[in-house]
């Protein structure tokens, strides 16, 4: 049987995050300061249609930028319109998949260290 993480105590944030379909919404900081807890409750507060992928997930060693198509038929036939993706840093060239969904109308939230996440805007 696999166990569900439980989201925690509700973050103050949670109910002041902004809802846009024009830039990502990200959540940065320190590892282990709850990056993740909030967006797992955010998931579980938002009623949108919504694909989650935690990259720091064993399962998901070795993914790299060509595998996002795999993403893409995921998302096409779940009919997601709302992507949460955590600690997408550890996949090299990530902002531009974040970009190309964007464009294309996404909401998309990501999470990911400070450092690591200030490329996306060069």
């Amino acid at each position: 049987m696999i166990q569900r993480q439980g989201t925690g105590l509700q973050r103050e944030l949670l109910p002041i995050l902004p809802d846009t379909r024009t830039h990502a919404l990200v959540i940065s900081g320190i590892r282990r300061c709850g990056k993740s807890t909030l967006l797992l409750q955010l998931l579980k507060h938002d009623k949108q249609r919504t694909l989650y992928l935690n990259f720091d997930d064993p399962r998901l060693f070795g993914f790299e930028l060509p595998d996002f198509q795999l993403v893409d038929h995921i998302i096409a036939d779940s009919k997601s319109d709302v992507l949460f993706l955590d600690e997408i840093q550890v996949i090299p060239s990530w902002e531009l998949y974040v970009r190309q969904k964007l464009d294309e109308g996404f909401k998309t939230v990501i999470t990911g260290s400070n450092a690591s996440l200030l490329k996306m805007g060069k």
